[in-house]
């Protein structure tokens, strides 16, 4: 790309001046590094608007409700409940450092999330759920996203509700100005310690990652 941000990407309203985040835009209290880095640049958040009620399109009916459960019949709330504890009891298990590491790793990366859906969810409401959270979370469909992949991200996140709710969870707030300027202020901060961040030039290979998770080196296409 022709500039930083990857997934992240503020645009700004010809009309208000105001910035637009059109790509990766929230924060939640588990993302503990990316809290540090806003602090370090001063960086403020703006709590989620959440007023109203939210709308779920399933089974071809659109409804109004509030709060996190789905209007929908109590076998399937039960079916979804079970769902939610299996998930984050498989998402225990595995390590997002080192997912290959979990027990079964290699059938769990075979298997998609909408394979896996299909064999151990019961109604079709629930298997919908389903596809709308990972659609929600992901921008992808079930069928492209690998269990161990999914696993992993989870477990990251602190669970899969975690991953869906808004306050005190992972789209508790924003970025005021938006979330690209992250980007922009660290290439601001590299370049300042003698640095060089090239663009339009894909990275190839980690080098080395410090205890911390830092970077340490890397690299490009075209050296």
């Amino acid at each position: 790309q022709d500039r930083v941000g990857g997934r992240t990407y503020t645009a700004t309203s010809e009309s208000t001046g105001s910035s637009v985040d059109l790509g990766g835009m929230w924060v939640g209290p588990t993302q503990t590094r990316m809290l540090a880095l806003l602090e370090r640049f001063g960086i403020e958040r703006e709590p989620q608007y959440t007023d109203g009620s939210d709308m779920l399109f399933c089974g071809g009916v659109a409804k109004r409700f509030s709060g996190l459960i789905p209007p929908h019949s109590v076998g399937s709330l039960v079916e979804l409940q079970l769902m939610l504890w299996r998930l984050d009891w498989m998402a225990s298990r595995v390590s997002p450092l080192d997912p290959a590491s979990a027990q079964g790793s290699s059938a769990l990366g075979a298997q998609s999330v909408g394979a896996w859906a299909e064999g151990a969810l019961w109604t079709a409401t629930a298997k919908e759920t389903l596809e709308l959270a990972v659609g929600m979370v992901f921008g992808a469909h079930p069928d492209t996203i690998s269990m161990l992949f999914f696993l992993s991200y989870v477990k990251a996140a602190g669970g899969l509700v975690q991953l869906l709710e808004t306050r005190g969870a992972a789209q508790d707030s924003t970025l005021r100005g938006g979330a690209q300027q992250l980007s922009e202020r660290l290439r601001g901060a590299v370049e300042a310690a003698g640095g060089e961040v090239r663009l339009d030039a894909p990275a190839e290979r980690v080098v080395a990652v410090g205890p911390s998770g830092s970077l340490l080196g890397g690299e490009c296409r075209g050296g």
